[in-house]
């Protein structure tokens, strides 16, 4: 349908600056309420925003595609833009909604006051406008690229429109979400050690889930106060809930979130959102309705989604209350946490059914109700709770966990550091399988020599595998030069003797074989220093001192699952005659490649051996070293090393290491035959000389043999003397007094 130039223009206009009048005129409404009425207000703001973004973007879709805006925008487009600009699809979409998404980052801005004097977070306006933005970034942008990719490939583009369009849609997600992390200082710790770490995978052995990794979550300026489970079974707590709510709250939280991976809701929630779009995709696809039944498919496309998502996650939300009860048998600490998270994030007790229909949870009330009647309880018992909360007598010493100690959230080595190691160590490998057979290729091809298929598949593998030995020898340790510079400062400041000519940083883990804390082989990292007659260590885990009597053996034992084996130092030692024998390992940190690690690992060794046998070390001892503890003896959070070994992780990787080879290679126009052969093309002169199968199978055969180590290890027999975990926390008695 189109309407003519002037309402092309008008009314998507009017439809931008609808927003911005509503925004004003719900925040004069807003500012206004009584003081008394702040946890609505701020309900209701939240939810005006959420409905004002949905409805921008859902407004902005439906006129342009009402008016036959966009189309006549895709035909300028492509009068005015270059023929070479890769994605043009993709990139134009993006173009154009670049005006609703300066309105609605204006929008965020506008609720600064709400922000400051209602939910009392001190965010300046610059900060509200970069966490729109990045929002924006991590979910719009990237579905447009992608939506843009898939039309490109439909109405005729190449495939590599296709791949960079969706190359681009991720590159955007995985930067806007990181920057996200790090504006709202959204950036966790895991809690491997202490007792709540103890009761959490208690309370997991219980209900049968695989507990990988409890996470806690600073504060930030915005003090959220939320639980959340995660893919990869694990759970993230927030400080704030951490420091709030008592034991038995805190026992509820987290198994109400373990109920939430028992039952795969994660996963399932992500089914849901797919199944919704599904149900409205597979319709417009089969019946290709005319264009003037589009702006009902656009609403269709985004409302079917969004209900479907929010009625699955409120319908879990009660599963995993009932597994929580059960669990705990403590009904009434599951009602008093909720009533607390609600009252820490300003959030009313109670909210229409209507109002609910656009909510992800249920509101407190209708939950505190169903968990009474799954109960028994009566429902005065259920509204004593929801009106005054109940709590241990002040000043108990079970009323709340202990809080880490201070440097835990500030840790050098920290979680997000030890992630992005990984992550960066395995994309630059994932980049040179990927990429280099095909660049070796289409080089080759370029060339009188070689003329055989073979010769340049056995010239490009053996290239390959050049650089996949340099690149496993120096990937694994990017970074640890910076890691090394900061840890060392920070232990300075804190009166560590870090410059003694005597000390050097290690990497230490407790057990007597290799194990992986949260994609590393250290659990901790920390300065080594050998006095006269004390092995001392201070790292940001933990502190502690040795005798030399107390160490029973000193010997190398088996290291990181590579072709380089780099062996770690193993020690034994135990507190008395009759105390039972532990051990923990420790590597040398300050290099930059396995060879390096591997010349460094020998000295270490040999200086900590002749230690031991009985050579002095240095005659003065440093400031408070007889306050230092003995090494822990608590079970730390860790996985074998054959946990990385899972048959549908190895497929997977296999599987997109093809996909993207072959994608690279059809970028470079590498025939791939049987897929995509050179006779179904219409210009076959710029096509490469050697098949893209070539390159496929020559990334293939980098992959296994940059991880054919750790598929091929065994987890060795551990020897007998080891720590043993500490026993279970007794669930919680369920209080007489909560059902009457």
């Amino acid at each position: 349908m189109n309407l003519g130039g002037t309402a092309q223009i008008v009314g998507p206009a009017l439809a931008l600056l609808l927003p911005i009048g509503l925004a004003l005129w719900f925040l004069r409404k807003a500012l206004a309420a009584p003081s008394e009425a702040r946890a609505s207000v701020w309900f209701s703001s939240f939810r005006f925003l959420r409905h004002l973004n949905l409805g921008t973007i859902a407004l902005w879709w439906i006129l342009t595609d009402l008016v036959g805006l966009k189309a006549r925008a895709w035909l300028l487009w492509q009068e005015i833009t270059p023929g070479w600009v890769p994605a043009g699809r993709a990139v134009f979409l993006f173009c154009f909604w670049i005006p609703p998404i300066i309105v609605l980052i204006a929008c965020q801005v506008l609720f600064h006051p709400v922000y400051v004097r209602i939910r009392e977070v001190p965010w300046t306006r610059g900060e509200l406008a970069r966490q729109a933005a990045y929002g924006l970034g991590l979910s719009l942008v990237p579905a447009l690229f992608a939506i843009g990719g898939v039309t490109a490939l439909s109405s005729g583009g190449t495939i590599g429109d296709f791949v960079v369009a969706y190359a681009l849609a991720v590159f955007l997600a995985i930067a806007c979400a990181r920057a996200l992390r790090k504006h709202l200082q959204l950036t966790p710790n895991a809690l491997t050690t202490g007792e709540l770490r103890d009761r959490a995978f208690s309370l997991a052995a219980r209900l049968g889930v695989k507990l990988q990794q409890l996470y806690l979550l600073p504060p930030g300026k915005s003090r959220l106060a939320n639980a959340f489970a995660r893919s990869g079974n694990s759970i993230l707590l927030t400080e704030v809930l951490l420091t709030d709510l008592n034991k038995r709250e805190v026992d509820s939280v987290i198994a109400h979130e373990l109920s939430h991976l028992k039952q795969n809701h994660p996963q399932l929630l992500g089914f849901a959102l797919i199944g919704g779009l599904a149900a409205v995709m597979i319709p417009y696809v089969v019946l290709a309705p005319s264009e003037s039944w589009q702006p009902l498919c656009d609403v269709l496309f985004i409302a079917v989604p969004l209900l479907s998502f929010y009625f699955v996650s409120r319908r879990f939300e009660f599963a995993a209350d009932a597994g929580s009860i059960r669990l705990t048998g403590d009904p009434a600490a599951m009602i008093t946490a909720l009533v607390r998270l609600h009252q820490l994030n300003v959030m009313p007790l109670e909210w229409s059914k209507w109002s609910e229909k656009g909510m992800t949870h249920p509101s407190t009330v209708r939950r505190a109700r169903a968990i009474g009647r799954a109960a028994a309880m009566t429902p005065e018992r259920v509204t004593e709770l929801l009106a005054a909360p109940f709590l241990p007598a002040a000043g108990s010493a079970q009323e709340h966990y202990a809080a880490p100690h201070p440097g835990f959230l500030t840790k050098v080595f920290s979680s997000e550091l030890k992630r992005r190691i990984a992550v960066r160590a395995f994309l630059w490998f994932a980049a040179l399988a990927v990429l280099l057979p095909s660049l070796v290729l289409r080089a080759l091809g370029e060339f009188s020599w070689p003329s055989s298929g073979w010769l340049a598949f056995l010239v490009t593998l053996g290239l390959s595998i050049a650089a996949t030995v340099v690149c496993a020898n120096y990937a694994p340790l990017l970074g640890y030069t910076a890691l090394c510079l900061r840890l060392r400062a920070k232990l300075g400041r804190n009166g560590v003797p870090v410059d003694s000519g005597d000390a050097c940083l290690v990497g230490l883990s407790p057990g007597n074989t290799p194990r992986i804390f949260e994609s590393n082989y250290a659990w901790d990292i920390g300065c080594l220093l050998l006095t006269a007659d004390r092995f001392c260590y201070w790292g940001e885990e933990t502190r502690f001192a040795l005798h030399r009597a107390q160490i029973v053996s000193v010997e190398a034992g088996p290291g990181m699952a590579d072709w380089l084996r780099t062996p770690f130092l193993y020690i034994r030692w135990r507190a008395g005659d009759a105390a039972q024998e532990i051990t923990f390992n420790v590597r040398p940190v300050e290099v930059n490649s396995l060879l390096a690690m591997h010349r460094a690992f020998g000295s270490l060794a040999r200086r900590i051996s002749t230690w031991h046998s009985g050579s002095p070390g240095p005659g003065r001892e440093p400031n408070g070293i007889e306050s230092l503890p003995l090494p822990p003896a608590g079970e730390v959070t860790s996985s074998p090393v054959h946990a990385l070994r899972n048959p549908r992780l190895v497929l997977n990787l296999i599987m997109f290491t093809a996909l993207l080879s072959g994608c690279a290679a059809a970028l470079l126009k590498l025939p791939i035959e049987w897929l995509a052969p050179v006779y179904l093309a219409e210009d076959t002169g710029g096509y490469g000389a050697f098949s893209g199968w070539y390159a496929i199978l020559v990334s293939l055969l980098m992959v296994i043999l940059r991880f054919a180590p750790v598929w091929i290890s065994r987890e060795p027999a551990a020897p007998a003397g080891q720590p043993v975990p500490p026993p279970p926390v007794p669930a919680a008695k369920s209080n007489p007094s909560d059902a009457r």
